[in-house]
C-alpha cells in the first residue's frame, strides 16, 4: 500500500488504513498542520471511516491525505458558517410563516435545514477553539451572552418541535433565531480575525 500527504510518499507502521492516517497526523503535526481530506482509491473517507479507521490489511492499493494549517482552515471555516447564517436570514421567515400555515412536513424540513446551519455555526466556533486551544470569542463584545442565548433558544425550538407546539415554533425562528442570525454572523466574522494565520493572540 502507498500513503502519501500532500503528494509526499510516508512510511506507515503497517499496510492498513489506520497506520496510513496514523502517519499523516503525525507529519502534519510535525509540520504544525492538520490533516482534512482522505482518500482511499480515490474514495473520500467520511464519518464512522475516519472516527474508527481500518485495521485491516490489504484492503486499499493506495491512501492519499491533504493537510492544512490550522488557523486558515479554521478562519475559512468560521466565514463560511458567517455567510451560511447570513443567507439563511429570509429562510428563518417563511419557515415560520410555513409552520404558521400548516404546511406540515414540508415545514418541517425547512425548521431542519435550519437547524443544520445553527449547529454547523455552533460547532464551527466550538471545534475552532478547540482545535487552536484558544477562546475565539476573545474580547468580541456579548460573546458569551449571544452564546447562552442561541443554546436556550435552540433548546426551546426542540422542545416546541417535541411537543408540537407550532405556535411557539412559528415565534422561535422567525422572532428570535431570525435576528439572532445577523448578530452570530458578526460574532463568527470577529472570532475569524482571531483566528487568522498570522494573528498569535491566546
Amino acid at each position: 500500500m502507498k500513503a502519501y500527504l500532500d503528494e509526499v510518499e510516508l512510511a506507515p507502521s503497517s499496510d492498513t488504513i489506520a497506520a496510513a492516517i496514523d502517519a499523516a497526523r503525525e507529519e502534519a503535526d510535525r509540520r504544525g498542520r492538520v490533516v482534512i481530506e482522505v482518500k482511499a482509491d480515490g474514495d473520500p473517507l467520511t464519518g464512522a471511516q475516519l472516527a474508527e479507521p481500518s485495521t485491516e490489511s490489504g484492503l486499499v492499493s493506495e491512501i492519499r491525505m491533504r493537510s492544512a494549517d490550522p488557523r486558515h482552515l479554521v478562519h475559512e471555516t468560521l466565514l463560511e458558517a458567517a455567510d451560511a447564517l447570513e443567507d439563511s436570514r429570509d429562510e428563518h421567515s417563511s419557515a415560520g410563516e410555513a409552520i404558521q400555515s400548516g404546511e406540515g412536513s414540508a415545514a418541517l424540513q425547512r425548521i431542519g435545514s435550519l437547524l443544520e446551519v445553527w449547529q454547523a455555526a455552533r460547532a464551527s466556533l466550538d471545534q475552532g477553539s478547540a482545535l487552536l486551544d484558544t477562546d475565539l470569542t476573545s474580547g468580541v463584545e456579548n460573546a458569551e451572552d449571544l452564546i447562552d442565548a442561541l443554546t436556550a433558544k435552540l433548546e426551546e425550538l426542540r422542545h416546541a418541535v417535541q411537543t408540537q407546539d407550532w405556535s411557539t415554533v412559528a415565534d422561535v425562528v422567525s422572532y428570535d433565531l431570525e435576528p439572532h442570525a445577523s448578530e452570530w454572523a458578526s460574532l463568527l466574522r470577529a472570532a475569524a480575525v482571531n483566528a487568522a494565520p498570522g494573528d498569535q493572540s491566546g
